[in-house]
């Protein structure tokens, strides 16, 4: 997951103020796409975010055989993501 390399709101928020930002407003967005198992599993495949790409290749196919099996069964796949959009006034 990438919040785990990433800062937390609170403490990106300190550091925007620290050099001189003021009027901070976040907003939350949030994304549904749905998919049908193979283009989901082509998606994986592809790795489309850097938190795939970090693992090793036999750790990501050994995660992805399991995927294929819970997919499998699935009539369709539903990814959701989620941001927040931090604005600030210097």
């Amino acid at each position: 997951m990438n919040k785990r390399r990433m800062l937390s709101l609170a403490k990106l928020k300190e550091l925007v103020r620290e050099v001189g930002f003021h009027h901070l407003r976040t907003e939350e967005f949030a994304e549904t796409a749905t998919y049908s198992p193979d283009a989901f599993l082509e998606r994986v495949r592809s790795k489309p975010n850097t938190s795939l790409r970090a693992i090793s290749d036999a750790d990501f196919q050994r995660r992805y055989e399991a995927l294929e099996a819970t997919v499998a069964r699935q009539e369709k796949c539903i990814e959701e993501s989620f941001s927040t959009l931090l604005t600030a006034q210097k």
